[in-house]
C-alpha cells in the first residue's frame, strides 16, 4: 500500500496517494518497515497541495526543451560553455555491443541552443577514454579552457563514480586527468561545476567527512585544473540523505542544488540558498511549477538575467 501511495504520487494522483498513505498508516505497527517512509510521504503530499494552491504559481511557466531523441535516449545535465553554446549528457547506444554489458553509455555532446530546442549534438571525442563507460554532468570552465567530465568506473566490483578533467588544445581535448584530491577510492565524487569567476569546483560526493550519503562540497580551482583540499558546506546545506547537482551563480551568492532530505514535492527537488564557502542560509524549495512530483534534479541560470 505504501508503493502504492508513492507510484500514485508520482503519476500526479494526489487524492488517492493520499488515501492509500492514511489507510497504511491505520494498520502499521509502530515497527512496520515503511512507517517512518509513509509518514514523511504523508508530508509531501501535504506539502504538494500547499504549492498547487498558490496563487503566483501562474506567473512563472515551464516548457519541455526539444532535443532530439530525447524521448528514447534521454538527455539531460545541461552546462553553459558560452553564448548559446551548451554540453549536455544523452544516453547513446555502443557501436560495439559486448555479451553481458549493457549496451547504452551515456556521452557528452556539444549542443547548440535556439529557441527553445537543440538544432545540433556533436560528440565531445575525448582520446584514451574506454567507451564502455558512462560520462555525463560534464561542466566548462572558460577562463581555463578545461572542460570537467564524469566517467564511471568499477573498483573491486563497486560503481563508484570520478571527476576527470580534460584541456582543450586546439580542436582538440586532451586525455582526461583523473583529479587526486577530488577522488578519493571506493568512494564517489560527481556532478562538478566551476565558478564562473574560476575560484571553485563545486562537486557531490559520499566521501567520509559528510553529513549523510551524499553531500555538496567545494574545493579551491588551481591554475593548472587540479583542485585544493575539498571542504563540506556543513549542515546548513546538507542532510542525512542526498544531495546532488549544485550550481552556483556567483553574480547573486546563490547555490541550487538538488536534495531528497528536505520536505518537497517528491523524489529530488531544487533548493536554493545564499552564501558562501561554509556560510549558508536555510536552504528554500524553489516550489511549483520548478519542481514536480518526481526527481528534478539539474538547474542552470545565466550569471546576468535574459529580460
Amino acid at each position: 500500500m505504501y508503493w502504492y501511495a508513492v507510484c500514485e504520487r508520482s503519476l500526479g494522483h494526489y487524492d488517492s496517494a493520499w488515501e492509500s498513505i492514511k489507510q497504511y498508516l491505520s494498520v502499521a505497527g509502530s515497527r512496520s518497515q515503511y512507517k517512518e517512509a509513509a509518514e514523511k510521504e504523508l508530508q509531501t503530499l501535504q506539502f504538494i497541495h500547499q504549492q498547487l494552491a498558490r496563487p503566483d504559481s501562474v506567473l512563472m511557466k515551464t516548457q519541455k526543451l526539444n532535443v532530439p531523441g530525447s524521448n528514447e535516449k534521454g538527455s539531460f545535465a545541461l552546462a553553459h560553455v558560452s553564448g548559446n553554446q551548451f554540453l549536455i549528457t544523452s544516453t547513446q547506444a555502443d557501436s560495439v555491443r559486448v555479451d553481458g554489458v549493457n549496451p547504452y553509455h551515456s556521452r557528452l555532446f556539444s549542443a547548440t541552443l535556439n529557441n527553445g530546442s537543440v538544432d545540433e549534438m556533436i560528440p565531445v571525442t575525448l582520446s584514451a577514454t574506454d567507451q564502455m563507460i558512462n560520462q555525463g554532468a560534464g561542466n566548462h570552465q572558460s577562463r581555463r579552457k578545461v572542460s570537467l567530465f564524469l566517467p564511471m568506473e568499477k573498483e573491486n566490483g563497486k560503481i563508484v563514480s570520478s571527476i576527470y578533467y580534460s584541456a582543450k588544445q586546439g580542436g582538440h581535448w586532451s586525455s582526461p586527468t583523473r583529479l587526486p584530491v577530488v577522488n578519493i577510492n571506493t568512494y564517489s565524487s560527481k556532478q562538478p561545476f566551476c565558478t564562473t569567476d574560476g575560484k571553485y569546483l563545486f562537486f557531490s560526493s559520499d566521501r567520509p567527512g559528510g553529513s549523510g550519503k551524499f553531500d555538496i562540497w567545494y574545493a579551491p580551482l588551481r591554475n593548472d585544473g587540479t583542485t585544493g583540499q575539498p571542504i563540506n558546506l556543513g549542515p546548513s546545506v546538507n542532510t542525512s540523505d542526498d544531495e546532488q547537482a549544485p550550481f552556483y551563480q556567483s553574480s547573486s551568492g546563490t547555490l541550487v542544488f538538488s536534495s531528497n532530505g528536505y520536505t518537497g514535492m517528491g523524489g529530488y527537488d531544487l533548493f536554493a540558498t545564499k552564501g558562501s564557502e561554509t556560510n549558508w542560509k536555510s536552504p528554500e524549495n524553489l516550489g511549483y511549477p520548478v519542481n514536480s512530483s518526481r526527481d528534478d534534479i539539474y538547474f542552470f541560470t545565466p550569471e546576468k538575467p535574459i529580460f
